[in-house]
């Protein structure tokens, strides 16, 4: 790997992210966002933008920060990163789990992953009640019968527990990703 020097800097540029910045003749220069692991680290430890942390209601209201958002992230961030589907999804209770590994390249110490853990209910179909007699006619008659289960929505499990295991493997890299963002006040971290 060539180090470049440039306006002071000494710049691995084919391994760091870049940002463009005005130079003096009116044109963009492209300069690395971060030179030190130190720098980094102050980059993730961040709190998210507000307008990035979105809310959720799962019995209780649930911060987060959207799946494009990390996405996007990682891209500034890390010069390459990639999402590992770990087994096959598995069923427990009426959900549908799922496990990745997100790798990224971290440009001081290589490859780094982080794992993951999702889950998303399985849709099933509505219970229909008759409305004299008051009993169920059609539908799921509890959480796991699974011959009724929601032909419509059952593509959407998969990718949603998958968007989930990404969202909690991502979340172990940094502040900035949402790690805090449900944290009661008394809770502290290193």
């Amino acid at each position: 790997m060539e180090l470049i020097e440039h306006k002071g800097q000494v710049v691995p540029y084919e391994l760091f992210p870049q940002r463009k910045v005005s130079n003096d003749e009116g044109g963009f220069d492209m300069v690395a966002k971060y030179n030190t692991n130190e720098e980094l680290k102050a980059l993730i430890a961040h709190s998210p933008k507000s307008e990035w942390i979105k809310e959720k209601s799962f019995g209780q209201k649930i911060k987060y920060v959207p799946i494009r958002i990390g996405e996007s992230l990682l891209r500034e961030l890390f010069p390459a990163h990639q999402v590992i589907q770990q087994g096959e999804p598995k069923i427990l209770g009426n959900s549908i789990v799922v496990s990745v590994e997100v790798k990224v390249l971290h440009p001081f110490f290589g490859w780094m992953s982080y794992c993951g853990v999702g889950a998303a209910p399985i849709q099933l179909e509505a219970a229909k009640y008759d409305k004299e007699t008051k009993e169920q006619i059609s539908g799921a008659r509890n959480a796991i019968d699974f011959e009724r289960i929601n032909a419509t929505g059952l593509h959407k499990v998969v990718p949603a527990a998958m968007g989930f295991a990404f969202s909690n493997a991502v979340k172990k890299i940094g502040k900035i990703f949402g790690s805090e963002l449900n944290n009661k006040a008394d809770e502290i971290y290193g």
